[in-house]
């Protein structure tokens, strides 16, 4: 056992963490993890008595994010929407910005006029949009559909943490098309595809090359995905369905271009930090 005073341990990690955007809130995420203290308890009683083997891990913890291994993963979990959800190196780490999907979903399905406002949540991963949305809006019936059977596998321990029943996971190929699904028709549609152009992906930040590649490869530009979701699934919606997708920088403009105007109403638009990152719209036929 070793008397430490969490303060020194907490500036000595977030200097071996340089590269970190937020290195001083990671040690205390990490101290918070190893030792089950929070940031106001290091401010507040810093000083605690710690086994070698506890000081061992944190030590092995801080040398592993060091070298760029994403701080969700070694903390198995993350928060989104104001759920925090487990995660692994199945599923795509949760962006703040995604929220702003869960954010326009539970608005609209909370002003539909219907009991059951079916949703499809393609593209899943963690489920961290799907379930918060379905936390949210008691008329939801959502689907958590992905290829990956870890990322479904993770998404139904969400699901359960969650308590939610009104949510479902649901294997299906996004390329397969609505029609092979088997899916009902939803009255909303939202996806975030991987949409990291593939020829940018050795340039990207280290903790994406952690990140599971069919979770961030779009292909060639990034635009792989759109294709598909606008020639098909987006004509799986009802009539006056709402849709919201994620993608890239750049992008959104290039994924209007393929949204038949006739058929919907759609636009792009900016995410929290005043970037393009979303296209989203109606089905008025």
């Amino acid at each position: 056992m070793a008397i430490v005073d969490l303060r020194l341990l907490a500036r000595s990690a977030a200097r071996r963490m340089p590269d970190s955007q937020a290195p001083e809130s990671e040690a205390s995420e990490l101290i918070r993890y190893v030792f089950g203290k929070s940031r106001s308890d290091v401010l507040y009683d810093p000083f605690l008595e710690i086994p070698e083997d506890k000081l061992t891990e944190f030590d092995r913890l801080v040398s592993k994010r060091a070298s760029g291994y994403p701080l969700q993963y070694i903390i198995g979990e993350w928060d989104f929407f104001g759920h925090t959800f487990y995660l692994d190196e199945n599923v795509l780490i949760p962006r703040t910005e995604t929220e702003q999907i869960a954010d326009e979903a539970i608005e609209f399905c909370k002003k539909l006029d219907k009991s059951d406002c079916v949703i499809i949540d393609m593209c899943t991963g963690s489920g961290c949009i799907g379930l918060s949305v379905a936390a949210a809006a008691e008329n939801a019936r959502v689907f958590l559909c992905d290829i990956s059977d870890g990322a479904l596998m993770c998404a139904e321990k969400n699901r359960k943490r969650l308590e939610l029943e009104n949510a479902a996971v649901y294997k299906c190929d996004v390329f397969s098309g609505f029609e092979k699904s088997g899916l009902p028709r939803p009255d909303i549609f939202l996806c975030n595809p991987p949409y990291v152009p593939r020829e940018e992906l050795p340039l990207a930040q280290p903790e994406v090359g952690f990140e599971p590649r069919i979770a961030v490869d779009g292909g060639a530009g990034g635009m792989d995905f759109y294709g598909i979701l606008t020639k098909d699934w987006l004509y799986s919606l009802n009539s006056g369905g709402f849709f919201m997708f994620e993608s890239g920088e750049g992008q959104p403009e290039k994924i209007l271009k393929k949204i038949d105007s006739d058929v919907f109403d759609a636009k792009a638009e900016k995410d929290i930090c005043e970037i393009e990152r979303f296209v989203s719209g109606k089905r008025k036929l």
